[in-house]
């Protein structure tokens, strides 16, 4: 299943490369199939996996953006030691950019002092990012939050 969904994202154009992206009910059966992988693959795969379909939604589809952000930040919040030590050992900074979109969502749904005090370490790893794309604003909103 897990290479299935590889093959199935690779074949899709990253949103940047078109406005197209991916059409709802194709975006809904692969969200279901990687979801449908948390009792086979480690967390990091499948963030790993949710990261690409992000990337695969078209700049103008906003359904698919919420359901985006409001799945992968449940399922973020309900797993939030997996989610600290992703962001802290294994995220990347364009996906860490990319994260920032709903990180005061996780923060408002795990309440997670830790969550809020790792967010804010790996913007210091990549603080040329962070600055150009706002982040550290965002990071201050989940520390107000609190």
């Amino acid at each position: 299943m897990l290479e299935e969904i590889k093959q199935e994202l690779d074949k899709i154009k990253d949103c940047w490369e078109t406005q197209d992206g991916i059409s709802d009910s194709d975006y809904s059966k692969l969200e279901k199939k990687i979801f449908d992988l948390k009792d086979e693959e480690s967390f990091s795969t499948i963030m790993t996996l949710l990261i690409s379909l992000r990337k695969k939604i078209g700049l103008e589809n906003d359904w698919q953006t919420e359901q985006w952000w409001e799945n992968v930040s449940d399922f973020m919040s309900e797993q939030i030691l997996e989610t600290i030590i992703f962001i802290c050992s294994d995220c990347l900074a364009d996906d860490f950019i990319l994260l920032s979109e709903i990180f005061e969502d996780i923060t408002q749904k795990s309440k997670s002092k830790d969550f809020v005090r790792c967010i804010e370490e790996t913007s210091k790893k990549y603080s040329a990012e962070c600055e150009e794309n706002n982040v550290f604003s965002v990071i201050q909103d989940c520390k107000n939050f609190l």
